[in-house]
């Protein structure tokens, strides 16, 4: 990103109060025991369901780490090796995510100027974009679009995109030898693989530039036909205005490519124009790899054999939708492959979302790959990893008076019955009340996996006035369904199936409910977010021990709020809590974003008041707010889409009071921001700061200013920041960078 200050002389006087209600920051020192007692060491990583893998130094150390783009949700995350050559031990660095721009459906990092930085390839509508890597002085990373949108070539008389399926994963790489990167997709009309070379070398001499031409509508002389993912080699190459004989039956489905050397011979090598690329190939409706062998000539890429259950002499790869990717896992400077699945989480398609990413360690050169099955696993083994949109609460179940945690799940991917499995999964709080930490007991707490639901969401709260925490689970069709604790007041929860479809209520779509008396009675009410973004209140209508509810909603549109509305989806999930004695609610919603509201005592019938939100980069978010270090709502755990966990602490500038964006002597305008921040001062200041919602320093200068300054936050994405000013005391404003 880049970050500009200018000086102007004049004075502008502004006075205002401000005040910062509190705070959160990303924590990541919370230890996680799996079943075995052994230390998770990504547990607040987030989990993983169709991860793409590319290598990018993000430290600028001069060691390839890792960089994850997850198509469900678009979700990125960024791991740096910390381990030595051999070694396949990481870092979760989420630090790193926010300097990528907004990326969709597929991202591939490579290096296509030759400057010895990974460039962007991601998804364009109808095609491929690229983002060029302009590391700043100080190191941090930046990227600029260098395609308008998309990669381009001439046809006739016009310039067309290279087109790319929004299923696909393209190819990029070298196919010509020559020194710039090309691009290999399937054809929109059909089961052709199109060749878009890129003529920079022979253009201009040197690599840095994206000049395409379609070399070949069927490069290889292969087709995947329509309905399978069988290939038939030594095909003709047909006229491209009658690809697919006309039957729009046979448009391309789905597949991924990767192109590789797999047998250290290159064409270029004996005098020719062409690598000898090998190309492995998954399919949307199928669970194998299949590898084409390269038989080139010196014109013209031929493959004459395959492999249909690649890797054939090891372990083979059996993921739905399968992509692969060559990347250095180990650090010995041999790119190794990871499989994984490429289906977003789909009831009608499901895929596996638990031990779904295959690393194969390269036994052999990076231009000879030969690979040995190592773990099914990779960085998920050590994560908090539910499947799919993870959502958790905090639960004492075993009455020691500390929070221990219970996710729900879209559910677990179930290899038996090719399905997903929705079932709570228990975290038991084997710390101190100061210093929490968590154990694993079971993936399917309280048997509710034996309902057969989908999507479930869990909250807790003590119902029935016995002493003891009940439970509400929501799910994928709008019910609720209530579990009675049988156990009593200090013993440990004993959940009891008390009624489906809990009162006949149907919020309509994925029910997210949570308990809290919002209307100050001493009922603990039942609020339900759903999945078109608004918050429906059942006021609760029976008495302490006997609660009850009418199937109707008291009020349909609680707060005046509406996650999402521009989407037509939202998933809104809330929790409510008492800040100070004033009643906090926090909302999650399926674009990632985390929101804060207040006003809403006493305000049951009119709007909340929109106090803050920040974008969390994790797709869906279901939040959970409870006590693990001795205070009150000291920490936020969120779920991820990815069906993991994320960590947020009390105590850093990621919230504050947007009803306070102004401090004594500094006004901020335009706010939200789509390009430049201007900042007035009606006395001098000798340090402006700003920083990220994970407590990052992006930005920072020392030297004294004196009535104005200009922020330059064009290169921002969009979301919430922290600009903090030191005059006598420090003072922390939020600003919103929006386009």
């Amino acid at each position: 990103m880049r970050y500009f200050i200018f000086f102007l002389s004049f004075i502008f006087v502004f006075n205002s109060g401000s005040k910062a209600q509190f705070n959160y920051d990303w924590h990541d020192n919370v230890v996680v025991l799996d079943n075995l007692g052994d230390t998770l060491d990504l547990p607040w990583a987030g989990g993983f369901n169709a991860p793409q893998f590319s290598n990018i130094d993000l430290n600028r150390d001069g060691v390839n780490d890792l960089f994850v783009f997850d198509r469900d949700h678009n979700v990125i995350k960024t791991f740096i090796k910390t381990g030595g050559p051999g070694d396949i031990s990481y870092e979760y660095a989420p630090e790193y995510r926010d300097s990528f721009p907004t990326l969709s459906n597929f991202v591939l990092l490579a290096d296509y100027n030759c400057d010895g930085e990974k460039d962007i390839f991601t998804f364009k509508q109808g095609g491929a974009g690229v983002y060029r890597n302009d590391y700043l002085a100080n190191g941090q990373l930046s990227f600029t679009l260098v395609t308008d949108p998309y990669i381009k070539y001439p046809f006739g008389n016009f310039l067309v995109n290279a087109y790319v399926s929004t299923v696909d994963i393209p190819a990029i790489e070298d196919i010509d030898g020559d020194g710039d990167l090309d691009l290999l997709s399937f054809e929109i009309l059909g089961s052709y693989v199109g060749y878009y070379r890129n003529m920079s070398m022979e253009t201009y001499g040197h690599c840095d530039s994206l000049n395409f031409i379609e070399e070949a509508p069927c490069w290889g002389n292969f087709r995947e036909a329509f309905g399978s993912n069988a290939l038939s080699l030594g095909v003709s190459c047909p006229n491209k205005a009658i690809q697919g004989n006309g039957n729009t039956n046979s448009r391309h489905a789905g597949s991924t490519l990767l192109a590789l050397n797999v047998d250290a011979n290159d064409s270029a090598s004996s005098g020719g124009s062409n690598y000898d690329m090998e190309i492995l190939i998954g399919d949307v409706s199928f669970s194998n790899l299949s590898r084409l062998m390269n038989g080139w000539s010196a014109d013209s890429a031929d493959m004459v054999s395959q492999d249909s259950l690649f890797p054939v002499y090891d372990q083979t790869v059996d993921l739905s939708f399968p992509a692969a990717f060559y990347v250095d896992i180990d650090g010995d400077d041999n790119r190794d492959l990871i499989a994984s699945t490429n289906s977003a989480t789909n009831a009608s398609a499901p895929s596996e979302n638990v031990n779904n990413v295959w690393y194969y360690q390269n036994i052999g050169a990076d231009d000879s790959c030969h690979v040995a099955f190592q773990m099914d696993d990779f960085l998920q083994k050590d994560m908090i990893e539910v499947g799919s949109h993870s959502d958790p609460a905090f639960l004492d179940y075993n009455a020691d008076n500390k929070a221990d945690l219970v996710i729900g799940t879209y559910g677990y991917f179930d290899t038996t019955s090719s399905t997903y499995i929705s079932k709570l999964t228990l975290y038991e709080n084997v710390g101190t009340s100061l210093n929490p930490s968590f154990q694993y007991i079971t993936d399917d707490y309280a048997n509710v996996s034996s309902l057969g639901l989908l999507n479930i969401t869990p909250c807790f709260g003590d119902l029935d006035g016995d002493g003891d925490q009940d439970m509400i689970i929501g799910d994928i069709n709008g019910q609720v369904h209530f579990y009675e604790n049988l156990a009593g007041s200090s013993s440990t929860a004993n959940f009891v199936l008390s009624s489906a479809v809990y009162k006949g209520i149907d919020v309509g779509s994925n029910a997210n409910p949570t308990l809290y008396d919002l209307n100050n009675d001493n009922l603990i009410d039942l609020i339900i977010g759903e999945e078109n973004g608004t918050l429906k209140y059942f006021e609760n209508i029976g008495t302490s021990s006997v609660p009850d509810f009418s199937s109707t909603a008291t009020n349909t549109n609680l707060g005046g709020i509406k996650v999402g509305q521009f989407t037509g989806t939202g998933h809104s999930a809330p929790v409510f809590v008492k800040d100070n004695g004033v009643t906090i609610l926090y909302l999650g919603d399926t674009h990632g974003y985390l929101h804060k509201y207040g006003n809403i005592d006493n305000n049951l019938q009119g709007n909340f008041l929109h106090m803050d939100s920040v974008q969390l980069n994790s797709g869906r978010i279901g939040p959970a707010v409870g006590k693990l270090f001795g205070n009150n709502n000291d920490a936020l755990i969120y779920g991820e889409a990815p069906g993991g966990l994320g960590f947020l602490k009390d105590n850093s500038p990621v919230f504050t009071n947007h009803s306070a964006q102004q401090s004594q002597h500094i006004q901020v305008f335009p706010n939200p921001a789509s390009h430049e921040l201007y900042i007035k001062l009606e006395k001098p200041l000798t340090n402006i700061r700003l920083i990220d919602i994970l407590g990052k320093t992006l930005f920072v200068e020392t030297q004294r200013f004196e009535n104005f300054a200009i922020l330059d936050v064009g290169s921002l994405n969009n979301g919430s920041y922290i600009l903090e000013v030191n005059e006598q005391h420090r003072q922390i404003i939020q600003v919103d960078k929006r386009q």
